[in-house]
């Protein structure tokens, strides 16, 4: 045998190994996938609790742990002067948006201190706002939409969130004016007097919710599915590998 034919020999064997490997890896990746949705699922599905104690909440800003994705209830008073922007962004798949003529398809995540009445503090992000619901002057919320959002004692359906990690080109958060372009959950209890182990919940659809909260949109149950690669993605590579 030649030594081109031994180097074309070694070549083929060498892109088959790798090709193999990515084949195995994807199929690997289809299979946490599947368990990761399984569990996720099963999460949401499950009967609503009351939220913990923030002592409980060990593992801070993780993005999985036994809490993460729970659906759980709270009652409180919101501190709407250290509510938060987070945006701007398109609302969630499958959000209901009135009057879709009349906003901009661009806004906000509304996200409020609510004081327990156990005296602890939860971040709540309370839905999606467009644009146009913001002062532009002030960069803050309307007093009017402060009123609608109730005054006194609210109850809270939500889910627990986890926090975000930037893209490369994604904006730095101007945390001094109460502005964020990702969810850094963390530098959010900073600025809001919260402690560390301070939970952090999205306001999810639910029958408790006020007739007149229109705005801030809640967030579907099902949107907590959305991935960026579902499963059979994976299963197309593995296949194409």
């Amino acid at each position: 045998m030649s030594f081109s034919d031994k180097l074309g020999a070694a070549v083929f064997l060498l892109m088959s190994g790798v090709t193999f490997g990515l084949g195995t890896w994807q199929a690997k990746r289809y299979n946490w996938k599947v368990d990761l949705i399984a569990k996720r699922t099963n999460k949401l599905n499950a009967e609503e609790i009351l939220l913990p104690s923030c002592e409980q909440n060990k593992y801070f800003d993780a993005v999985e742990d036994e809490w993460m994705y729970r659906r759980v209830r709270c009652k409180g008073v919101f501190d709407f002067s250290k509510s938060i922007l987070l945006g701007p962004r398109a609302p969630p798949l499958g959000t209901e948006i009135l009057e879709r003529s009349a906003v901009s398809p661009s806004g906000y995540f509304l996200i409020t201190p609510l004081v327990q009445e156990n005296g602890e503090t939860v971040l709540v992000n309370q839905g999606w706002i467009p644009k146009n619901y913001v002062d532009d002057e002030t960069g803050k919320v309307g007093e009017e939409m402060i009123k609608k959002l109730g005054i006194g004692s609210v109850d809270i359906v939500g889910v627990v969130a986890p926090t975000e990690f930037p893209g490369q080109f994604t904006p730095s958060n101007m945390p001094e004016k109460r502005k964020f372009f990702w969810l850094d959950i963390a530098e959010m209890k900073r600025i809001c007097d919260a402690p560390r182990n301070a939970w952090f919940i999205d306001r999810v659809e639910s029958d408790k919710a006020p007739s007149n909260y229109a705005y801030p949109a809640p967030r579907p149950i099902e949107s907590y599915m959305n991935f960026k690669v579902n499963p059979y993605t994976h299963i197309g590579y593995s296949a194409t590998w």
